[in-house]
C-alpha cells in the first residue's frame, strides 16, 4: 500500500528505490511496520500518510484488483511486462518476444 501511495505522489520510482535498498543492502524486514514507515520516508514521503496508507481499505482493495490482473494477465514471475493493460510478457525474453505482444496490442 506503500508503493501505491508513492505513485499517488510521483514518488514510485523513489519508494522503489528505497525499498530495494532497504531489503537487499541493508536487510530490512517490509513486515516491520516501523521499518516500513522508515522507508516511505527515504523515498518522500510523510509519516503520517504511511500510517493512513497501511490502514486504508480502499489501498487494500487496490492492491488485491492489481494482484488479480497480473494473475489474469499470467503473472508467474519476473520482470513481468504489462502492454496496454492486456497482453503480458514473462520473464527475460528475446526482442521477438515483445515485437509481437507490440504488435497484438497495435491490433
Amino acid at each position: 500500500m506503500v508503493i501505491q501511495l508513492a505513485k499517488s505522489k510521483g514518488l514510485g520510482d523513489e519508494i522503489e528505490e528505497a525499498l530495494f535498498k532497504a531489503y537487499f543492502t541493508e536487510g530490512k524486514d517490509f513486515g516491520d511496520t516501523k521499518e516500513l514507515i522508515v522507508m516511505g520516508e527515504a523515498a518522500g514521503l510523510n509519516k503520517e500518510d504511511i500510517q493512513e496508507a497501511l490502514q486504508s481499505e480502499a489501498l487494500v482493495n487496490q492492491v488485491t484488483a492489481e494482484i488479480q490482473e497480473g494473475q489474469q494477465l499470467g503473472l508467474t514471475g519476473v520482470p513481468f511486462f504489462v502492454v496496454d493493460r492486456k497482453f503480458g510478457v514473462v520473464g527475460a525474453q528475446p526482442a521477438e518476444a515483445f515485437i509481437e505482444v507490440l504488435e497484438k496490442a497495435a491490433n
